[in-house]
């Protein structure tokens, strides 16, 4: 039999088999890390210009600087320091309209409201101008909540009316029906019959005679004499 040669040459082979495959497995983890952390992304030169800014500002005092400021005459400047302050009034508006237990409150979006509907005034807007702005809202719940607001009342109106009417056309009834009642004939007046008196044993009668100035005369009639 042959024998297999010296294991020199079996182990260079191996530790090389080890070594280029230990290399290739780094370079595989070195790829994975580096396609898992993005590159650095490096700001614009404009956008430094922040902390240009606020290193200059270092400079003045907060009035100092906001009377300076006032001289910049580019309308791109105020107009995104308006929209800065709108959103950052809309989101202080959205935080106080709710109650310390995080529910909305009515009142106070009803009150904001208003005071919006002030600023627009304010700023040229006529009423029917601003009522035209609001039918141009796109949310079907604030629409149906108006409608059914106006269906209660429009129903509690029409039952209003009926009963209205169901009283009117009651009192006319009652009215017709005493019309046509028979009239009631007037009570006769019943004489009364004049006492007659006793006196000697004969009937006094009483007459009655008017003088002309009305002050009755009573004649007593003595009875007569028998023969």
């Amino acid at each position: 039999m042959n024998t297999p040669p010296t294991g020199v040459s079996i182990s260079a082979s191996v530790t090389d088999y080890m070594v280029e495959n230990l290399c290739r497995r780094l370079e595989e983890v070195a790829e994975s890390r580096a396609r898992a952390t993005p590159e650095p992304q490096f700001q614009d030169v404009e956008t430094c210009h922040s902390w240009k800014c606020a290193v200059l500002l270092t400079h003045f005092k907060p009035k100092e600087a906001d009377k300076h400021r006032m001289r910049i005459s580019q309308h791109e400047y105020w107009e995104v320091e308006c929209l800065h302050y709108m959103k950052t009034f809309a989101n202080l508006m959205r935080q106080k309209g709710h109650s310390e237990d995080g529910e909305a409150t009515a009142d106070h979006w009803r009150a904001l409201t208003m005071s919006y509907q002030k600023l627009l005034e304010k700023g040229g807007l006529s009423s029917s101008e601003i009522r035209k702005s609001r039918l141009s809202i796109d949310n079907q719940k604030y629409w149906q909540l108006e409608a059914d607001l106006y269906e209660r009342i429009v129903a509690q109106s029409e039952h209003e009316m009926r009963e209205a009417l169901l009283k009117k056309d009651e009192s006319q009834r009652r009215r017709q029906a005493r019309k046509n009642q028979p009239a009631a004939e007037p009570a006769r007046r019943v004489q009364r019959p004049q006492p007659t008196n006793l006196v000697s044993g004969g009937i006094a009668s009483r007459t009655k005679s008017r003088t002309s100035t009305g002050v009755t005369k009573r004649v007593l009639r003595q009875p007569q004499s028998r023969r």
